[in-house]
């Protein structure tokens, strides 16, 4: 029992070495490894980890699977316990939106255009000279595309046409 003890207190104390542990309303940064979205990671029982959950389980106490934790601070990899709350899914994703923290437009990983051919788009659908396919086609991106631009669906920060979440569901 006393091994098992002191071996778990060595993997809280070495947790809490990779954490530059500040004032309570300071942002205490992960000194380990980030994963590719920013976050801090460890290694617990050889199990890979968010270390702000890990931070929230040692001073709270277990939490369940589906809950995401909402950083109060918007800096992914702090795990100050005090800038972590409870939510879910959808508590996560309105939080990303409400605090501009989703990327936009070419910052989005699948963009096929950029902001000066959005520009573009917009000048031509506002003309209303060429169908939207034939803008599409000029610009190498589906009718689809163009419709979600003409309406707001997306690049709404480059042509003033935005859509608030309730509206895009």
């Amino acid at each position: 029992k006393c091994e098992g003890l002191a071996k778990r207190n060595a993997t809280i104390d070495r947790f809490w070495d990779s954490v530059a542990v500040r004032s309570p309303d300071e942002c205490w940064p992960w000194k380990g490894h980030l994963t590719t979205w920013g976050y801090g990671e460890c290694t617990i029982n050889g199990k890979h980890e968010r270390a702000h959950r890990r931070a929230y389980v040692l001073t709270h106490g277990p939490i369940p699977e589906d809950v995401c934790f909402l950083h109060s601070c918007d800096f992914r990899p702090c795990c100050n316990p005090n800038h972590l709350r409870k939510g879910d899914r959808a508590d996560n994703a309105t939080d990303r939106i409400e605090r501009y923290r989703s990327p936009k437009g070419a910052r989005v990983g699948f963009s096929k255009l950029n902001e000066q051919e959005v520009r573009e788009i917009w000048a031509l659908i506002q003309e209303e000279t060429l169908t939207l396919t034939k803008i599409g086609a000029r610009y190498g991106c589906t009718k689809s595309a163009v419709i979600h631009i003409k309406l707001g669906n997306t690049w709404g920060h480059i042509t003033g046409i935005t859509q608030s979440p309730a509206s895009s569901k």
